[in-house]
């Protein structure tokens, strides 16, 4: 019996839960643990699972209104771990374990645990009262809260060279979500890194900093990506908006890590907040495969 259902609302104690119960569960196939505490206390975690040597981070929850892919993120393992474990194996479920045989996954499905809650629940989920006066004073509703609990967007505060002041005082590495996971980049070796967003069915691989040989790297995973998923590949002109900021965590990884980083945005470009959470079925089913596709082309 599987503990995740899609379609359904998906709150953050919900996620913890299931967490512990998959470890229960999976044992030594899966490891569990928390790599760093939000501004209001919640813990940020992380899943890895596979046998191989060839790693791939995968995030969600970067931005708090982007509730679907949380949710699909942890199906996404829990569906990899009954594969393992199958007692009469499918096609799909002996790709998955040769996958994993060569691949391991370390997964964060939940970056922003304090923004994605007040985007489910409102500002009263937020215990302190300094950062939830500071973020009902923004005048946001609830629903289209993209910031963390203590109102910076995340994926604007990652040092990198197009990274740029936001608002006064604002300083690059600033946030606790943000440190978790440069320190998880930086402690655990790692091949690739896929984050995934919302909106647009749309793919970012383009780094104007970097190399033409690592672009042309990026853009050929792109275009995997892309046609397994159906999802559109950004052109290099519009990597960053005019008027935007850098400081998203994949200028950061490629900066530093100089492996291959991209930006995946599920849902449709006009869908609106909150998201119909009829779209976290379609999200997996685009999404499932892709992890083992942005290092080699070897679906079968």
């Amino acid at each position: 019996m599987s503990y995740i259902t899609l379609n359904q609302w998906y709150y953050y104690d919900d996620l913890i839960s299931d967490c512990k119960r998959l470890k229960e569960r999976y044992g030594d196939l899966l490891e569990f643990s928390v790599v760093g505490t939000s501004h209001d206390h919640r813990d940020i975690v992380m899943l890895t699972i596979g046998k191989g040597t060839k790693n791939v981070i995968l995030t969600a929850g970067v931005h708090a209104r982007e509730t679907t892919n949380p949710v699909v993120l942890m199906k996404m393992v829990e569906s990899y771990l009954e594969a393992m474990t199958k007692k009469q194996p499918t096609h799909d479920s002996i790709k998955i374990v040769k996958y994993l045989d060569e691949y391991s996954l370390t997964v964060l499905p939940l970056v922003n645990p304090d923004g994605y809650m007040i985007a489910l629940r409102g500002f009263n989920i937020i215990r302190n009262d300094e950062i939830r006066l500071h973020c009902k004073s923004l005048n946001i509703p609830y629903q289209e809260w993209k910031y963390n609990g203590r109102g910076v967007d995340l994926n604007r505060n990652f040092p990198s060279v197009l990274w740029k002041e936001c608002f006064p005082g604002d300083r690059a590495g600033s946030e606790n979500e943000t440190k978790a996971l440069m320190q998880v980049f930086h402690s655990i070796p790692s091949e690739a890194f896929l984050d995934f967003h919302s909106r647009g069915r749309m793919i970012y691989y383009y780094r104007e900093q970097l190399s033409d040989e690592y672009n042309s790297h990026q853009h050929e995973i792109a275009v995997r990506l892309a046609k397994k998923s159906g999802y559109v590949i950004v052109q290099p002109d519009k990597e960053v908006e005019d008027g935007d900021s850098g400081g998203n965590t994949v200028h950061y990884y490629s900066e530093q890590i100089k492996k291959p980083a991209l930006t995946l945005e599920t849902v449709y470009e006009y869908a609106k907040f909150p998201l119909d959470l009829k779209n976290q079925r379609k999200t997996f089913d685009e999404i499932y495969w892709l992890p083992f596709l942005c290092l080699d082309d070897k679906e079968e």
